[in-house]
């Protein structure tokens, strides 16, 4: 049995369907999924330039309310 089920999906029109059937294939497989989207405009490269933070610091792009995320917020 599989832990998870990686689905990459972009921005196309097909990316629900194909989200849909990975959704469907992880709940069949009692898995989780775990979607995956690199967007074309690297996102942590430039955010890791305009903080001046070096190679070392862990940057993470999450998705959802802050309050979920940061140390203090109710989850």
């Amino acid at each position: 049995m599989p832990q998870a089920i990686v689905c990459g999906v972009d921005q196309s029109d097909a990316a629900g369907a194909v989200a849909n059937a990975a959704r469907w294939l992880a709940n069949r497989l009692k898995g989780r999924l775990v979607l995956v989207h690199v967007p074309e405009e690297p996102v942590l490269t430039s955010a890791r330039g305009q903080l001046g933070l070096a190679g070392r610091d862990d940057v993470r792009l999450v998705d959802g309310s802050p309050v979920a995320f940061l140390p203090g917020g109710s989850r």
